[in-house]
């Protein structure tokens, strides 16, 4: 699906693939719109069918590049669990794991709405229910629509949260050692979410002692202060000592 983005991008605006790369740079976001497409996922994992993003492996380069343009949105997506069945199974895992990826850091991403966040956790949800049955059974048709929907709905979150740092280090494995991507997005995964849970963790707890410390010096030195009305002594702050 990605590849049959850039060939549309190619017939409305005819420019080198390369430069594509970035945003709004390959349909000028719609200016130039693509001829008419109909994606139909072959996998259940990129979410392309629904995302304004390509994703294009330069071989001679030996890197990807990221195309992300609003006019790369299929016009219709038809999701056919069907299509599915003969699916391999490591294709199934690999791709299952792309999109439980999608929708985790989609889900934690400083972008992320509350609109977002409910597409990934419908998605995780779907992910953890359907896919070790679609891996088991390939003909487990309820399986297969199950992880449809949840590539789709997962689709629908990072295209507007963004992903991150597993994405980001993924398509340097996959470019540089051609690690497939949803293998690469699977090594990653456990190591960045535990490195954001550390670092989130840490900050959230200097703001909260932060906080809590200027509420302990305010309340401190508003009792300080409220002491002389009941001893009768007054501190002199000035000078370090009471009198």
């Amino acid at each position: 699906m990605d590849t049959a983005k850039v060939i549309g991008a190619k017939v409305s605006n005819p420019q080198s693939v390369e430069s594509y790369q970035g945003f709004f740079k390959a349909t000028w976001a719609g200016l130039r719109p693509l001829p008419p497409f109909l994606a139909v996922p072959t996998t259940a994992g990129t979410g392309s069918e629904t995302t304004v993003a390509a994703i294009i492996t330069l071989k001679k380069q030996n890197k990807k590049i990221a195309i992300m343009d609003l006019g790369l949105v299929p016009r219709h997506a038809v999701l056919d669990p069907q299509i599915l069945e003969k699916l391999p199974r490591h294709i199934t895992a690999a791709t299952g794991m792309d999109a439980l990826t999608h929708a985790i850091e989609s889900f934690v991403s400083g972008m992320a709405t509350a609109h977002t966040q409910a597409l990934s956790l419908s998605a995780i949800e779907k992910t953890f229910k359907h896919l070790q049955a679609s891996y088991e059974n390939g003909s487990d048709m309820a399986a297969r629509d199950g992880m449809l929907q949840a590539s789709f709905e997962a689709g629908l979150a990072f295209t507007r949260a963004n992903v991150g740092y597993v994405h980001a280090i993924a398509h340097q494995l996959g470019a540089m050692f051609h690690t497939p991507h949803g293998d690469a997005n699977a090594m990653l995964l456990p190591h960045v979410l535990d490195f954001i849970w550390r670092t989130r963790f840490l900050a959230t707890a200097l703001v909260l002692l932060s906080s809590v410390g200027w509420q302990w010096q305010l309340g401190w030195r508003s009792g300080f202060r409220q002491r002389p009305k009941a001893s009768g002594w007054s501190p002199n702050l000035s000078r370090g000592s009471a009198t």
